[in-house]
């Protein structure tokens, strides 16, 4: 890839321009209302839809649907002088690689029902940042190989 962004498609969905607006209009009031790093898909897969947005003092909430299923990323302030604690009952780790942000960031699997559901959790700065849902390994790898900050 050389460093550059140039083969990320952006435009693969029918309400492309709409929802692509609808994330930058997010991220813009995300930027504005936290404070922090943006956290920006940079790969949507086909199909996958923002729904909700939702902030609280300290977070933002992004609900997707995809395959019927809801795909959500947090993005959350956090001060150095808060305690906080995860819990998980996925199991195994898995490293990915992401360029864009020269960091290495844990996605974990858990079972489901049927489905499987891939969990990735990591920080930067003063923020941290979930994402998580039932989908295909090889698109939630793919989109976590994707995605940037924006400070």
């Amino acid at each position: 890839r050389d460093g550059e962004k140039t083969d990320i498609v952006w435009n693969n969905q029918e309400n492309y321009i709409s929802d692509e607006g609808k994330l930058e209009q997010t991220y813009s009031q995300i930027k504005e209302k936290l404070g922090i790093p943006v956290l920006k898909l940079n790969y949507v897969p086909t199909g996958m839809k923002l729904i909700g947005v939702s902030f609280e003092k300290s977070h933002a909430r992004l609900e997707f649907e995809y395959k019927n299923n809801h795909i959500h990323m947090l993005e959350i302030y956090y001060s150095k002088d808060n305690s906080d604690a995860r819990f998980s009952d996925c199991v195994g780790e898995e490293i990915i690689y992401n360029e864009w942000m020269n960091k290495s960031i844990p996605i974990k699997e858990n079972q489901n029902g049927e489905d499987k559901e891939y969990f990735s959790y990591f920080e930067v700065e003063k923020a941290c940042y979930y994402f998580h849902g039932v989908m295909d390994k090889k698109e939630f790898i793919n989109i976590i190989e994707n995605l940037s900050l924006d400070k």
